[in-house]
């Protein structure tokens, strides 16, 4: 009863002899209802499948399509092995087809191999079994994500380039009258693994272990893994801000754009952003409810507060937020509580160093000497360039700074998040040090990068004595309020960092200039004002 699909022939070999070809909208049909085992696809969802842009839809046409599949699968619709009608709803795949090579290697992951079920007493309940959390996982590995399951699922050394990045594995074994399941989720190729966990076959049975739990469990271990990948190439703060959402930051506006759509879609971002923040929040908050004394966890939410205000600072301020002290006394707790655990770790110990110099108690000494350790540590120097050189930008060592994060731009794509991260902390290194002539052409190569964020931070990273027109342009376009927001979140999360006070000052400078002679002066805030006095003068 085997089937072996070739989808680049459009075939299918066996039960019968010899190979059958199949016509376009027979190989879709077919694809659509093996790749769903077990699920019923309705006649809707296949009449869209095989409908062209255009034609006439009509659902009998979908029955015609299923007769024809059924005679050259030679498969009896009145005792189905491979295609079972379901009256009112559709048509379902009740076969544990092997899917082919292509097939497997197209999906982003798969569910299978399953082992053990020769060795169970209960065959067709632990068949079952593997079913229903094959449906249940399909959902943890993303709605936009193609899962197949594939029972009898070749070994990685058998695909080529192509392969699924995740899959998981189920077993099942028999001990002294008790059968127990196993599902190990790992990455395909390499075989890490990212989740385990083992479970009673008539606990499942009974509903007592619940697999819409098991499915939201292994989604918060692929969302972690994703963060603290071990092949990723970015910087903790970059995958965490990844997490959840998109891979690269939008490419821009068209050349044409005005001003105003720039910073509408600005505005649409910083939006994002924040949601971004609060469902790693949520999710990070919810993981560390079950592992209260996790380290790495309580160091992730606490660099994901800080991720706060770095991407929708200018947001949370316009809108009157004031939990500042709030959070710098969680991270200060979850930093330093975890740091005993996490200190020999040079990605999460050079983390743990740039969240104790942002809270300014006290650390800067231990906060430079955490990052400057582990980065002389990391295996993975590439991952560390950028926060390396925004700390030692910090303590007034500019040339040090600029040589690092040159090395990071060098090393990251261009237009990428990381790419951005090091062009923008490149530009606060120039600013706090007063090297406007160099900050004009690395301002000039953000705005190439990324037309929005160049225009929109084009006010920071000016000339304070000859504004541009693009910086007075975004000036009149934002309200008082904003503004303000814009001066108390280059600030916090810039300006006071930087242990010369000149440097602070100077990186405010540009900003302060565009906004004050569009605003008047009181729109500095009394914060930035009593930290920076003389800020217009010099």
């Amino acid at each position: 009863m085997d089937l072996l699909f070739n989808a680049r022939l459009g075939t299918i070999e066996g039960p019968g002899p010899g190979a059958v070809s199949l016509t376009r909208a027979e190989r879709i049909v077919f694809e659509l209802l093996s790749a769903n085992p077990h699920r019923v696809i309705t006649r809707d969802q296949l009449l869209d499948a095989v409908s062209e842009p255009g034609s006439d839809k009509n659902d009998r046409n979908v029955d015609f399509l299923i007769n024809r599949l059924r005679r050259k699968l030679s498969d009896d619709a009145r005792q189905p092995r491979f295609i079972a009608t379901r009256y009112g709803e559709g048509y379902v795949w009740i076969a544990d087809t092997p899917l082919g090579l292509e097939q497997i290697a197209d999906a982003d992951a798969v569910v299978g191999p399953v082992r053990g079920l020769e060795l169970v007493e209960d065959k067709e309940a632990a068949k079952a079994t593997a079913h229903d959390i094959a449906g249940a996982l399909t959902g943890a590995f993303g709605a936009d994500k193609k899962v197949l399951y594939a029972p009898d699922c070749p070994p990685p050394d058998q695909f080529g380039p192509q392969a699924p990045r995740h899959a998981s594995e189920i077993s099942f074994f028999s001990d002294r009258g008790r059968t127990d399941c196993i599902v190990v989720v790992k990455e395909f190729r390499s075989g890490r693994i990212i989740f385990a966990r083992r479970m009673g076959l008539n606990r499942i049975a009974s509903g007592e272990v619940a697999l819409d739990t098991l499915s939201s469990e292994v989604e918060d271990a692929l969302w972690l893994s994703e963060v603290v990948a071990p092949s990723r190439t970015e910087a903790l703060p970059i995958a965490l801000f990844k997490a959840s959402g998109d891979g690269d930051p939008p490419a821009g506006e068209a050349e044409t754009a005005s001003n105003r759509r720039l910073l509408s879609r600005h505005n649409e971002l910083e939006a994002r952003n924040l949601s971004r923040w609060e469902a790693n929040d949520t999710r990070l908050r919810g993981l560390l409810a079950k592992s209260p004394a996790d380290p790495e966890l309580k160091l992730l939410i606490a660099l994901n507060t800080h991720s706060k205000y770095v991407t929708s600072g200018v947001k949370l301020f316009s809108a009157g937020h004031n939990t500042q002290e709030l959070d710098e006394d969680e991270i200060e707790d979850f930093v330093t509580s975890a740091l005993p655990s996490i200190r020999n770790d040079p990605e999460y110990a050079i983390v743990a160093g740039k969240l104790l110099h942002f809270v300014k108690r006290g650390y800067d000494d231990l906060a430079r000497d955490l990052c400057e350790g582990a980065y002389r540590q990391s295996l993975s120097v590439g991952r560390s360039l950028a926060i390396i050189g925004q700390m030692r930008g910090y303590f007034g060592e500019t040339d040090a700074a600029l040589q690092c994060l040159e090395q990071a731009l060098n090393l990251a794509r261009p237009g990428s998040h990381s790419h951005l991260y090091a062009l923008v902390i490149k530009c606060q290194a120039l600013s706090a040090a007063g090297l406007w002539d160099e900050l004009d052409s690395a301002r000039r190569e953000l705005a190439g990068a990324n037309r929005i964020a160049g225009f929109v931070l084009e006010p920071m990273f000016g000339h304070p004595e000859t504004p541009s027109i693009r910086s007075r342009a975004v000036s009149f376009l934002i309200s008082r309020e904003r503004a303000q927001a814009m001066l108390m979140h280059k600030y916090y999360t810039s300006a006071r960092l930087f242990r010369d006070p000149e440097q602070g000052k100077n990186s405010l400078r540009s900003l302060t200039r565009v906004l004050t002679n569009r605003f008047g002066c009181d729109v500095i805030p009394d914060e930035v004002r009593t930290k920076f006095p003389g800020l217009l003068s010099g």
